[in-house]
């Protein structure tokens, strides 16, 4: 009988392949970078910006940007300046920001003996950027698998049984279904159809609930059930 097995997932299809709804689930990503820029003299502006990096083979490049914090009139952490402007264009978001703080802007400063007009400064916001990319999944093909593969054709669990010729009808989407032969394993015994239940049949897999697991980082399925005539064989609770 099957035991509990680790299921985890990573992100890729074939490389280079589309990413479509089909083969790929879209993940949102959150960015608390600082944006900084810099200036001379009181009413000056200047634009800091924000661009999400590019995508790889197993990722997306970023779309969907949008700036929750901050907003128009907000000001930065040294309460130096003011943002006057929150834009986005694809994947960057920029903040133009306004000099009008007393220690840019007071006839007297203790941090400068320039005049107002001639001192320089810098600003820093803590912006909370969200963008979504579209992530390949992959599936670990057994217990002690230490990374995900792409439809894998074999998978072996901790008790020795396996599913061998595995035929994925659809992966890395949000659900994940195939069929392949199923093997049972039972210490001492030399299974046979009738003395383990679905041994050599064919039996159904559906690996869903898409998460990003703690020991490797990657998207991965979480869930993983298989049945044989309608009849579960095997199910994983959440293993990530």
């Amino acid at each position: 009988m099957l035991g509990l097995w680790c299921v985890a997932l990573l992100a890729p299809a074939h490389a280079g392949a589309a990413f479509t709804s089909s083969n790929s689930v879209k993940f949102t990503f959150r960015s608390l970078e600082p944006i900084e820029a810099e200036g001379t003299g009181c009413g000056s502006t200047a634009t800091g910006t924000f661009t999400a990096p590019p995508g790889r083979g197993d990722i997306s490049d970023a779309f969907g940007l949008e700036v929750l914090q901050p907003k128009v009139g907000d000001r930065d952490s040294t309460r130096k300046a003011r943002a006057t402007g929150v834009g986005v264009s694809g994947s960057t978001a920029s903040i133009t920001m306004v000099a009008d703080g007393a220690e840019v802007c007071s006839a007297e400063s203790e941090t400068s003996e320039l005049p107002p007009a001639q001192r320089p400064w810098s600003a820093s916001f803590y912006p909370n950027i969200l963008y979504d990319r579209r992530v390949h999944v992959r599936l670990r093909p057994g217990s002690r698998s230490k990374r995900g593969k792409l439809r894998p054709r074999n998978m072996r669990f901790e008790t020795g049984d396996t599913l061998r010729g595995i035929r994925w009808k659809r992966f890395g989407g949000k659900t994940a279904i195939g069929t392949a032969k199923y093997r049972a394993n039972f210490p001492g015994t030399r299974c046979t159809p009738k003395l383990c239940r679905g041994h050599g049949s064919r039996a159904k897999i559906k690996a869903y609930k898409v998460g990003r697991c703690g020991d490797t980082g990657d998207f991965e399925y979480t869930r993983m059930t298989v049945t044989f005539r309608g009849g579960l064989i095997f199910g994983t609770g959440d293993v990530c």
